[in-house]
């Protein structure tokens, strides 16, 4: 009888741990994933455009090794004012913008340059009468001369301004290039990751990419999230450090600009170097690793 009753006791402990173990089991697994979501326009263009950032976000989502659901939701092109405003209401709770004072203190900015500041290194887009005229310019002052034009509302409007540029803003795209093809104004800046996709309306207008001179002041794109979710903050800039110190960030980044960087030649460019007034004090400049610089070669 005492044989029995020790059996069933062994027998009844093994099943109430084999319980025990298969609830931690199913809690572990039932733990709800994080939620992402994140707007996509319904312009191919746009769509295009932010398929690196859509690649990048899946990047840091992978290697963070957390368990996540992402969810992109289909909307017209907006502003970044406006998709400020849609973070914070939280109709999708990640998005790409240009990093500022302002912004950083509305949302919570997962600091990791995403363009690796490579949309803060310009080139200028002019008329190919004007070679002669660019080929002589060896110090800003001499481009601070001429008159540049960009976009209506854009940053880098600011930027220029209060390092001394003389500027005439256009209201959009179209309009920039005329005046640049009618010598209403002698140049314009554009990214290097930008410009290059540009090629065929430039030359269809007379324009070419300046050979000589770039402009370059710090600036950063980073993944931004609601205030309320500071998880999905945490989650993406682990995973984003995780893809810079194995490679994969980089890896992803200069396959995606990679030939926009060597056909810029930057190394054989006379950089003017110019202040970022919209740059917030904590941008970690100093995080090397994060940020492209011309003496990097892929």
């Amino acid at each position: 009888m005492m044989y029995r009753q020790s059996r069933w006791c062994t027998l009844w402990q093994f099943a109430l741990l084999l319980f025990l173990f298969a609830s931690s089991g199913h809690a572990e697994e039932g733990h709800a994933p994080l939620r992402f979501s994140y707007p996509v326009s319904d312009n191919p263009v746009f769509q295009h455009r932010d398929s690196y950032f859509v690649s990048l976000l899946k990047l840091a989502l992978e290697k963070s090794g957390e368990s996540y659901v992402l969810e992109p939701i289909t909307l017209s092109a907006m502003s970044e004012k406006r998709s400020k405003l849609f973070l914070r209401s939280e109709r999708y709770n990640v998005h790409w913008l240009l990093t500022s004072e302002e912004l950083e203190q509305e949302l919570l900015p997962v600091r990791i340059p995403l363009y690796k500041g490579l949309i803060g290194w310009r080139l200028l887009v002019i008329s190919d009468e004007y070679r002669d005229k660019f080929s002589n310019i060896t110090e800003p002052g001499a481009l601070k001369a001429l008159v540049a034009t960009q976009g209506l509302g854009w940053p880098d409007t600011h930027i220029l301004h209060s390092n001394g540029f003389s500027l005439r803003l256009a209201v959009d795209w179209s309009g920039l290039l005329e005046m640049v093809s009618k010598h209403n104004v002698d140049y314009l800046p554009l990214a290097v990751n930008e410009v290059w996709a540009e090629m065929p309306t430039l030359k269809a207008k007379n324009l070419i990419v300046e050979p000589n001179l770039a402009l370059h002041y710090p600036s950063a794109y980073y993944f931004f999230v609601s205030k309320a979710q500071p998880e999905q903050a945490r989650v993406l800039e682990s995973g984003l450090r995780k893809a810079v110190s194995d490679g994969s960030f980089d890896a992803l980044f200069y396959d995606n600009f990679g030939d926009d960087i060597e056909r810029a030649k930057l190394e054989h460019r006379r950089i003017f170097r110019i202040d970022n007034p919209l740059l917030p004090v904590k941008t970690p400049l100093d995080d090397k690793q994060l940020w492209f610089n011309v003496s990097q070669t892929h």
